[in-house]
């Protein structure tokens, strides 16, 4: 027998805490090209970390196509922590963490993210991080992209339909 697929819904809902609400507008997002296995990867790291940071409010995860760079921008927006400015240039790095306080309270290796960042340039995307640190509106987006998948040749050919017989006579 083989076991179900689980959805990264599926995996990272058991680890939500009192009072955090998983969000997912992701419902049309389009296929991308990619190792679906390595995709799932990047969504639980991304998802996971968020889980961890957020105490109360919501994680969100939002995709959206931008038709122009032809390619899918998924976010991972959280309520949670934040980030001090000065971090987000460190924390894909190996082994890196926000602060040691941070490691000790949550724990983690500080390869999470780096593997995000290694997976998503292996597929061609993108990685980027914003975040705000202290005050009523805390949280951390991090936001990808992905190559969409191209569409397949169309089956319909004007020639071979005879539409250029039609124009020209």
């Amino acid at each position: 027998t083989h076991a179900r697929e689980q959805s990264v819904a599926d995996i990272v809902t058991p680890l939500l805490r009192r009072g955090v609400k998983l969000l997912n507008n992701t419902a049309h997002a389009p296929m991308v090209l990619g190792d679906s296995g390595r995709i799932q990867q990047i969504l639980i790291n991304l998802v996971s970390n968020a889980i961890k940071f957020t105490n109360k409010g919501a994680i969100t995860v939002s995709a959206r196509v931008d038709e122009e760079e032809n390619q899918l921008v998924v976010a991972v927006e959280d309520t949670g922590l934040g980030m001090k400015e000065e971090k987000l240039n460190t924390i894909f790095g190996m082994f890196q963490q926000v602060d040691e306080a941070t490691t000790r309270k949550y724990g983690g290796t500080g390869l999470g993210l780096a593997l995000v960042k290694t997976l998503v340039e292996a597929h061609t995307g993108t990685v980027a991080v914003a975040s705000r640190h202290g005050g009523a509106d805390t949280g951390t987006t991090f936001t990808i992209t992905l190559p969409l998948k191209q569409p397949a040749a169309p089956a319909y050919s004007p020639i071979a339909a005879g539409a250029i017989e039609e124009e020209n006579g």
